[in-house]
Order: C-alpha cells, then sequence, then structure tokens
C-alpha cells in the first residue's frame, strides 16, 4: 500500500455529533463509523467521555469505545476535559485520549469548567496515566481568536504550548481555529512561529473550522507550513456549543478531493466518503458543509 502524505482525522463522530440534538442509535453511530474506515480512514475521534447532562448525544461513549474495537485498522481517541474523565474513557476500553484546553480563559471555563492553570494542571495528572503504547493527543482551542475574548496572541499560545510539551509523554498536539474566524495567513504566522519555538519536539496538527468558508483555504496555508496531519469531519458536520455562531469542521470530502487534486495521497476512497457524507447529511438535526458532495452529486 502506497503510504500516505497526508493524515485525515475524522473527527464527525464526535464534534460533529455532539450538535446534534435528536439522539442518534448507537446502532447507527458504529455503522457510520464502520463506513468510514472501509473508506480508508485510519484515525477517527470516535466519542467523548463526559457529563450525560451537558452533551446527551455522547451519553453512549463507553458502547461506542467497546463496538469499534472490532474494527481492524482503525485508531480510534477519544476526547476527554479531566483527568477523572480520562481513568472514565481507559476503564471502558479507550487507548488513545484527546485532552482538550482552550488558549482564552473565557473559553476554557464555558467549555470544561476550569482556568487554564486548573486545566494544565489536569493535563499533567492525565498525562501520568496515559498509556505508553500510544501518543496523547491535545487539543488547543481557540488558539486564533475567541468568541469572548477576540485575538489570541501567539505569546499566549506559545506559554501554554511550553507547559504542554514539558511533560515526558510524547505528544501530538492539534492547533485550532475553533472559531473558524482566521485567516491563511493568521495559519501561517501562528505555524511559522511554533515551528521556530518547537521544532519537532511534537507532532502537529491543524483543526479547522469553515464558519466564514475559510476552512480549506486555511488547511492549504498550514500545509504549506509544513503541517500534514488536518482535522476534518464528514459532511461538515461540527460546531463548538461554547462558540457562539461557530459552524461546522471542514469537510472531510472536501479536504480528501484538495489534496487528491494537488497529487497528495490520502489513503481515503473518495467515492466510499461522499456515500458517507450524503448519509450523514440527511440526519435530522445536523448542521452541514463543505462543497464537494453537492457539486459532484450535480455531474
Amino acid at each position: 500500500m502506497k503510504s500516505k502524505d497526508i493524515e485525515i482525522i475524522e473527527v464527525g463522530p464526535r464534534d460533529g455529533f455532539q450538535s446534534i440534538p435528536q439522539f442518534i442509535s448507537t446502532s447507527d453511530k458504529v455503522r457510520i463509523i464502520g463506513n468510514l474506515v472501509n473508506a480508508g480512514i485510519s484515525r477517527i475521534e470516535t466519542t467523548s467521555v463526559v457529563s450525560e447532562r451537558a452533551v446527551p448525544q455522547l451519553a453512549d461513549a463507553e458502547a461506542i469505545i467497546m463496538a469499534t474495537k472490532a474494527f481492524a485498522g482503525c485508531s480510534s481517541q477519544v476526547l476527554v476535559p479531566n483527568a477523572r474523565r480520562g481513568q472514565q474513557a481507559l476503564d471502558m476500553g479507550a487507548t488513545k485520549l484527546c485532552f482538550v484546553i482552550s488558549a482564552s480563559e473565557t473559553h476554557n471555563f464555558k467549555n470544561v469548567r476550569q482556568s487554564i492553570s486548573g486545566s494544565l494542571a489536569e493535563y499533567d495528572a492525565l498525562s501520568s496515566i496515559h498509556p505508553d503504547s500510544s501518543t496523547m493527543r491535545v487539543n488547543l482551542a481557540t488558539a486564533f481568536d475567541c468568541p469572548y475574548e477576540g485575538s489570541i496572541s501567539e505569546k499566549c499560545v506559545s506559554g501554554i504550548v511550553e507547559h504542554l510539551v514539558s511533560t515526558p509523554h510524547q505528544i501530538e498536539l492539534a492547533i485550532c481555529d475553533t472559531t473558524g474566524r482566521c485567516s491563511p495567513l493568521l495559519v501561517s504566522s501562528l505555524f511559522t512561529f511554533l515551528s521556530s519555538e518547537f521544532g519537532d519536539i511534537c507532532s502537529w496538527v491543524f483543526h479547522g473550522h469553515d464558519t466564514y468558508g475559510m476552512g480549506i483555504a486555511n488547511c492549504f496555508a498550514a500545509w504549506e507550513t509544513g503541517i500534514r496531519k488536518f482535522d476534518a469531519s464528514i459532511a461538515g458536520l461540527g460546531g463548538c456549543p461554547f462558540a457562539p455562531g461557530a459552524t461546522g469542521n471542514v469537510a472531510t470530502e472536501d479536504l480528501a478531493w484538495m489534496f487528491e487534486k494537488m497529487f497528495l495521497n490520502t489513503g481515503i476512497d473518495l467515492d466510499q466518503v461522499l456515500q458517507v457524507a450524503k448519509e450523514v447529511s440527511r440526519i435530522p438535526g445536523s448542521q452541514t458543509g463543505g462543497r464537494v458532495r453537492d457539486a459532484l452529486s450535480g455531474q
């Protein structure tokens, strides 16, 4: 099999599904995840262990974690907001955790009910229990812009990253445009700055939203700075509940199509992904985005 030039990490089953009010049956979630795996997507954020009252859509986290173990070639990551939830996820059978922290104090408190310093303490505790067999993933939300505080400085981001990479555990760090308000220039500037400050001390990922139609352009800007891992959501599902006005993530099918046209291998079968995207777009209450799905359907 040809090695991948680009790794697209699918976050729809967590980041996308959590924004849908009507509960999606566990069997449907598992089937959709399986179809994504069959389409060539090997990295998937399958669920999150959080308060069932806060995010009722993810109340079946344990069932999802156990079911997805049956998919050969599927590397599943599970989002957690603190060490207690991380331990619960590990007890449920998770092997790769994804911790979330915001670069904005206001957003961090609204998202996880913690100050940034409190979340960093939780991160340290989580790092101490994370399995050595897999790289720990960290999402740095509002790294460019906050819906409450506005622009976030590179110095602020750098200070948090410095703490995150200080632990002995190898991490993968996703720099997130949570609101979708940043531009390619800002993406290029921040990744260039972080590369000069920290080099390859960790593995970098770009997580973009398409609120203002800049998602694909921002991904391209990240690629130009050397980023080769990208989060995306099938059919453009998503939208942070604590970022007013933010819509879905960059659509998986759009990102795969762009890189395919650049002759870069993602390992994804675009035709199969489009079929999953069409199904997901029909889920009641789903907020979808992207262009490729409709464009190719009209041919």
